[in-house]
């Protein structure tokens, strides 16, 4: 694209954007800032101060003073107040009674046939046709009702000792509203349809039940309750809770007020800030010295007379914003300015911009100095100073940020962002358990958010934007971000438009870098930018900079220490996980199946043996008893054998299996033909062969042989033969087989001689003789016999106790005892450890480094730039410019920036690539208009949001006729310089100010991704918005350990006696109110709010509340908090209550809720009703609570079917908690073994067991694959400790009762115990806080239930303790006494030791006192062979202690 054509686009889009910041493009021609003193929900909205005459005088003096000085005013109950007459409010009561009925008749039918006789008109422009029947109804209201009531109280008020009829006067415009609020919302949707179909019956319905006379009622009286009210405090409190309940509102000061026509403008105003005393008496105000002009109504004014008068104006006002300096006072500025506004009206000379000034006028404008505290919008002023820049750097020729603003403008209109996520994805697959399992991070991270850490350390890619439906921990992955990033030594920025979100995340992010300081209250540096929660001057005060530094020292001191011990426990956590998948890895569930099968059989047939077996743990067996299990047919073959001779008795037996033995051990010699020379020897006829075999040897002669031997030859063979020969032998020819004999009769003797059967050797001699050859399975029975024995000799015995022997039970029963001993081996081998808590401990040893990288970066700032900050503290506190040069310096000593989004921009140049990533959160409503300067500063931008929810305030209620006409020129433009293409255009309409920022990244994004876990709340309490909005995506982490129906719960209440109409119930008020008295008497009181679809609900709730004697302890005990469906997204409470104030008679629901869902997303006020639905029901933790004044099935539309969709999964409930399944043995033997644990019976007051726990269904959530063991039972141990519930997961592998005898056995996809994929989901769950026991019958021992009651005892213990890091000990000890100035750290070796290593006596000319090197080093300079190796101290590995099995 030509770089002019596209300049041009880029100066357009911003002056578009800034055109919207200025003017919001609100539907009403008239200035948006006005003095509204009561808001058209009720709501105290704003007061003057001139009828509190102290307060008046007191704001006075405030502005006189210079700016340097504290510039603060407390606001405390009876300390500004006025005097009231009783019979004032008397009167009002009764002027506003008689208010005839006919006068809101009359209203009803000018509006209604204005409507119709203006129809026509629609069709051209129908935004501006309903704005005008809007007009319509406001005139004739005013006419009709609001002046004549006016003028009916003029007199009395006159008569007040305080002058309140000129606020009245100027409320008048208020008072209107007020009476046309409730209609007014309602007509733009009543119009579309009489539009649409050309029925007025709706408009005429919406008139009738909108705009009624017990509604105009109770508004005004509602009005004039705040309006008279005697006690300033009153009238702010009610103020501060409008902005407290509001969205993006601030209090300001107003300074001098314009009015012109029925609307008066304040002139000035200067932020408040509010905080409320310590003790809840009170509140504290402090005026910012950021003096702001009201531009938009003093132009609009001076245009609209310079029009009447028919003559050129010339704006007296030029800047928006003024800086002003400590020594100046705002009262000089803006009398100053004052001066101006009155000499450009025509009433210069007759007014000044004092307290006793009097308002003067001219016949169409009035001007006067009075002094307003009000609730407005927070202003975008940085923003538009921003797009001021870009335009003037447009016309200048352009710059780096221009460049940047032009490359993303193209990006959007003509290119494709190149997707990382392949990339993320693919090394995720690729890291190994232990890598996704153990991880350098300072906080607990799950998938989801690991992988978005992944694309953003990822250097491709510009834009990640992160979905977070609600709970699904939005913040915590921001602080991961932003702890990342000062991990790495990265400059992060953090954005958002809610003050709540930006706390949130300092507070987690501080609270995970406090955990391993030495001070829970250590000031971290993070540092916070804008009018409010500013602390650059904290941080970078003496005080701050004293203590960070002593802890920067410590931790240098112990660095090799921290990374010591870091890699080791890194290293231990993962070879015990590696251990765990491959032990548990190996143990086959066929094998399982296989070893129960054989126990079954041994069941039936020999229980006792089964017994005994059972009783056998050691496992050292094992080898032996395989090597007996490979030859365990031939083995049952010659046990049946023996049997079948007739060793049939133990001694039998054993002997026959022993001489078998010891026969064998001949058997090579056996097979020669020498053993068949005699039918039968002895041993001692054996010896006398051997003796004749000697004598015949000696016979022998060197050179002849036996050759003159012969008679002597003769006499021996002849004693030879004399023995029980099977032949005559001769010595000449038989001589060498006798020798043979005689060698293997040895062997056989002295074997039987070792098995003690001497005794046996003929018998043996003769079996041999007669060729019998020796069983070699002789060997393996010896074998067996002696694994039985060592095993347990009572197995042998109860074998042989049978009354029939049997050799299959000697097989089975070998075979069994393998089995058993080897999976006995493989639970225990099953590695001790606590994966939470050592995980714990590498997060606190990892925090210890990340707080190193960021203190030392706060450090070296004040060490180079001391000056600059000093002066840079007094800048930021003053509220004067920020000088932009000085920023970089500033970023550099902060890794972490926090501001809200509207005032970054005042701190910061504008400059591309100034951070490595910023941060948005809340992004869906965050326009688009709002954040693009804030892309422009990013390296990497993440955006965090949730289309589901609320969009932007702001450019939701933007005017829909001037954005178009703003859209239309943009096009326009485009079409006829650039392209008419289709797809261009769509992307065009990126830049459209009724876009977020999350839309917008969407389109751009190299990496997106939905957070589907969720965390807030149970999966009945997410379900409607996660099936509904979601597509069941949501993922439900928490565990629900309370019955359902203390996690849902209706309440119908009886409205009579109680004042109930469209908008106000009485009656679900004073319920819930008694519910709150009881609440607050808790021991440990949950939090609570209270949503209403009606802001009249708020209001009146608001006002009964926190207006009743203990609402100060609603607010402190409960954190209480009065919502609309409109205003509580980013709530979230324990409780939440829900008034829904419909009535039989007064049913306006389907007003504020979509009729029906399908295709509701399509219309732009449908939307808005849908995403009511979303974020109203999704706020709650513990408990919703439906307060409601009809029967269920009388509510219709979409709210209907939620509350249904509750009262359905409160019948639906769970299975009953006190009852376990009677068909499972299993599970009451195993509820039993805990119930009767010792542990248990001493906690039975804080233990609460929940068998049939469907832990699966949990483990289903991460994985949707996975499939839960059909043996396993599972059960839920509530403990309720001082540190809150802790929730115990007990499973138990009841193998034996699944793979029954006879049972038609299933183990699905479950070939082994446990894979790797198990032990992830497992540690995953147990890093949420959920703690696994998991037992079988090999791990629980001789004694279950003490067994049991150990492990349990140890998990609490894990649990409830710290895994405690030695360095980090060392560390905090260490930068305590550095602190504390007990310790010191030496200049040489740079250890820290306490102050007595350094007390040298020489010092001092010998009287002693305390050098810089500590008294060890100078030792080793005396004495240099005493010199340490190094100079610091090495670290020793950490005890550890011992953990439980994971099996």
């Amino acid at each position: 694209m030509d770089d002019h054509k596209l300049s041009e686009i880029a100066i357009r889009v911003s002056r578009y954007f800034r055109d919207f910041l200025q003017s919001d493009f609100k539907r009403a021609q008239t200035p948006r800032r006005r003095i509204v003193l009561t808001s058209d929900t009720g709501f105290r909205a704003g007061m003057r101060t001139a009828p509190y005459p102290a307060l008046d005088l007191e704001l006075w003096a405030l502005l006189s003073k210079p700016t340097g000085e504290e510039l603060t005013l407390p606001m405390t109950p009876r300390r500004y107040t006025r005097p009231v007459s009783a019979s004032l409010r008397k009167v009002i009561q009764e002027q506003i009674h008689a208010i005839p009925e006919t006068a809101l008749v009359s209203v009803r039918n000018a509006v209604i046939e204005f409507a119709r006789s203006t129809y026509t008109s629609a069709v051209e422009n129908p935004e501006q046709w309903i704005d005008s029947v809007q007009e319509e109804l406001a005139k004739e209201v005013g006419a009709q009702v609001i002046r004549p009531l006016v003028a009916h109280l003029d007199g009395p008020l006159r008569q007040q000792a305080y002058s309140v009829i000129d606020s009245l006067l100027a409320a008048e415009s208020d008072l209107t509203a007020r009476v046309c609020g409730d209609l007014n919302r309602v007509l733009p949707e009543v119009l579309a349809k009489l539009l649409a179909t050309t029925d007025d019956t709706a408009l005429v319905d919406a008139a009738i039940n909108f705009l009624n006379m017990e509604g105009m009622r109770a508004g005004l009286q509602a009005f004039f309750e705040n309006f008279v009210a005697a006690d300033a405090y009153l009238e702010f409190r009610d103020i501060e809770t409008y902005v407290a309940t509001g969205d993006s509102m601030q209090l300001y000061l107003y300074l001098g007020a314009l009015k012109y026509r029925n609307a008066q403008y304040p002139l000035f105003f200067v932020p408040v800030h509010v905080t409320r005393s310590e003790d809840g008496s009170g509140y504290s105000l402090k005026i910012v010295n950021h003096l702001y002009a009201n531009r938009s109504a003093i132009d609009f004014v001076l245009q609209e007379l310079g029009a009447g008068l028919k003559r050129e104006w010339v704006s007296p006002i030029t800047e928006r914003i003024t800086y002003i300096t400590p020594q100046q006072s705002i009262f000089e500025i803006v009398r100053t300015l004052f001066r101006k506004v009155a000499n450009a009206t025509d009433l210069g000379g007759q007014i000044d911009f004092s307290s006793a000034a009097s308002e003067v006028a001219t016949a169409s404008v009035s001007l006067s100095s009075a002094l307003y505290l009000a609730a407005y919008e927070r202003s975008d002023e940085a923003l538009i100073n921003d797009y001021e820049e870009m335009i003037d750097q447009f016309n200048r020729g352009g710059s780096n940020v221009a460049d940047l603003f032009k490359g993303l403008v193209e990006g959007v209109l003509m290119g494709n962002a190149g997707s990382i996520r392949a990339e993320v994805e693919d090394e995720w697959e690729k890291l190994p358990l232990v890598e996704r399992m153990v991880f350098d991070s300072p906080i607990p991270l799950n998938e989801e958010q690991r992988k978005v850490l992944l694309a953003v350390r990822n250097p491709k890619g510009k834009i990640v934007v992160v979905e977070g439906p609600p709970g699904t921990g939005k913040s915590h992955a921001i602080t991961a971000i932003a702890a990342d990033c000062a991990f790495n030594n990265k400059s992060c920025l953090v954005l958002s438009d809610k003050t709540e979100a930006l706390d949130v995340v300092v507070s987690k992010l501080s609270d995970a870098m406090s955990r391993v300081r030495h001070d829970r209250d250590f000031p971290n540096p993070i540092l916070r930018l804008g009018q409010q929660n500013a602390n650059f001057r904290k941080l970078t005060s003496n005080a701050t900079v004293t203590q960070i530094g002593a802890y920067a020292k410590a931790t240098r001191a112990n660095r090799e220490a921290l990374d010591a011990e870091r890699e080791m426990r890194t290293t231990e956590l993962k070879q015990s996980i590696d251990k765990t998948v491959e032990v548990l890895g190996q143990v086959r569930i066929a094998a399982l199946q296989q070893m129960h099968q054989h126990e079954f059989e041994l069941a039936d047939r020999a229980p006792n043996i089964l017994g005994e077996i059972r009783k056998v743990s050691d496992s050292s067996l094992l080898p032996e008893l395989a090597a007996i299990v490979e030859q365990s047919e031939v083995l049952q073959k010659y046990v049946a054998q023996l049997i079948a001779d007739g060793a049939d008795d133990a001694t039998a037996l054993r002997e026959r299996v022993r001489l078998d033995a010891c026969m064998s051990t001949t058997a090579p010699r056996a097979e020669s033909t020498s053993w068949n020379l005699f039918d039968k020897l002895t041993p001692e006829q054996v010896r006398a062969i051997q003796d004749l075999l000697v004598k015949y040897q000696h016979l022998r002669m060197p050179m002849f042989g036996y050759l003159f031997r012969g008679a002597r030859v003769r006499e021996l063979e002849a004693r030879l033969n004399q023995l029980p020969t099977s032949r005559p032998l001769f010595l000449k020819q038989d001589a060498f087989a006798l020798y043979d004999l005689v060698v293997g009769a040895n062997l056989l003797q002295r074997a039987l001689e070792a098995e003690k059967l001497d005794a046996h050797f003929a018998l043996a001699y003769q079996r041999l003789a007669r060729g019998e050859e020796p069983s070699q399975a002789a060997a393996i029975a010896l074998k067996a016999f002696g694994a039985l024995q060592k095993a347990n000799p009572a197995i042998f015995d109860a074998l042989m106790a049978l009354p029939k022997a049997d050799a299959r039970l000697w097989v089975l029963a070998i075979v069994f005892l393998r089995e058993w001993l080897e999976n006995h081996a493989a639970f225990a081998k099953a590695p001790a450890f606590d994966y939470v808590g050592t995980k714990d401990s590498l997060e606190r040893l990892n925090t210890s480094i990340m707080n190193s990288h960021v203190d030392a970066r706060l450090i070296k700032f004040m060490d180079e730039h001391r000056a600059d900050a000093r002066a840079l503290a007094g800048v930021i506190a003053s509220g004067q410019k920020f000088p932009e040069e000085k920023f970089a310096s500033v970023r550099n000593s902060f890794p972490v920036i926090v501001a809200s989004i509207r005032e970054f921009g005042e701190f910061m140049p504008l400059a591309p690539d100034l951070f490595d990533v910023v941060v948005i959160d809340e992004a869906s409503q965050v326009s688009v208009a709002q954040a693009l300067p804030a892309l422009l500063r990013a390296k990497k931008i993440v955006v965090l949001g949730d289309s589901k929810q609320f969009s932007n305030v702001k450019s939701s209620n933007a005017s829909i006729a001037t954005n178009d006409k703003y859209r239309a020129d943009l096009v326009n433009h485009f079409r006829s310089e650039i392209s008419d293409k289709a797809d261009a255009l769509e992307r065009l309409s990126m830049f459209d100010v009724k876009r977020s920022i999350l839309e917008f990244c969407n389109l751009g994004a190299s990496y997106s991704v939905m957070l589907r876990k969720h965390f807030r709340s149970y999966k009945e309490l997410i379900g409607y918005s996660s099936s509904t909005f979601y597509g069941h995506q949501l993922q439900a982490i928490k565990i629900r350990g309370v019955p359902v129906d203390e996690v849902i719960q209706f309440d119908e209440v009886d409205t009579e006696d109680y004042r109930c109409t469209r908008g106000v119930n009485e009656a679900e008020g004073n319920f819930i109110l008694e519910q709150l008295l009881e609440l607050i008497e808790e021991e440990d009181p949950p939090t609570v709010g209270v949503i209403t679809p009606f802001r009249e609900q708020q209001t009146y709730l608001s006002k009964l509340l926190f207006g009743h004697a203990r609402g100060r302890e609603f607010e402190d005990k409960l954190r209480l908090k009065v919502m609309t469906f409109d205003s509580c997204q980013g709530e979230e409470r324990n409780i939440i209550m829900y008034s829904m104030v419909a009535t039989p008679g007064n049913d306006a629901l389907n007003f504020i809720f979509p009729v029906a869902l399908e295709n509701a997303q399509e219309s732009v006020e449908d939307k808005l009703k849908v995403q009511r639905l979303n974020v109203g029901f999704s706020r709650a933790q513990e408990m919703v609570w439906f307060v409601h004044s009809m029967p269920l099935s009388e509510y219709k539309g979409a709210i209907g079917q939620a509350l249904n969709y509750y009262a359905d999964a409160l019948e639906r409930g769970a299975a009953s908690a006190d009852q376990t399944d009677a068909s499972s043995p299993m599970e009451a033997k195993v509820l039993d073994w805990i119930q009767q644990t010792p542990f248990v019976q001493e906690h039975q007051g804080e233990i609460e067991i929940i068998p049939q726990f469907p832990v699966g269904d949990y483990l289903r959530q991460l994985d949707p694959t996975y499939e839960h063991p059909a043996w396993r039972v599972d059960f839920l141990v509530i403990y309720r400790t001082e540190k809150g519930p802790m929730h115990i997961v007990i499973e138990y592998d009841g193998f034996e009762f699944h793979f029954q005898k006879g049972r038609q056995i299933h183990v699905g996809n479950h070939q082994r115990y446990l894979n790797s994929a198990d032990v992830e989901r497992q540690l995953t769950l147990e890093s949420y806080g959920y703690r696994f026991l998991r037992i079988n019958r090999f791990n629980l021992g001789v004694d279950p239930i003490l067994t049991l009651s150990g492990r349990l005892v140890d998990l609490v213990e894990m649990a409830l303790g710290e895994t405690i890091s030695e360095s980090v000990a060392d560390l905090q000890k260490q930068a305590a006494g550095l602190a504390s100035k007990e310790m010191k750290a030496c200049s040489r070796c740079e250890e820290i030791f306490s102050l007595s290593k350094f007390y040298d006596p020489a010092l001092k000319s010998g009287q002693g006192g305390y050098g810089r090197v500590c008294m060890p080093c100078k030792d080793t300079d005396a004495n240099p062979r005493n010199n340490r190796a190094g100079g610091k101290r090495r670290w020793s590995k950490t005890k550890t202690r011992s953990y439980r099995r994971w099996a």
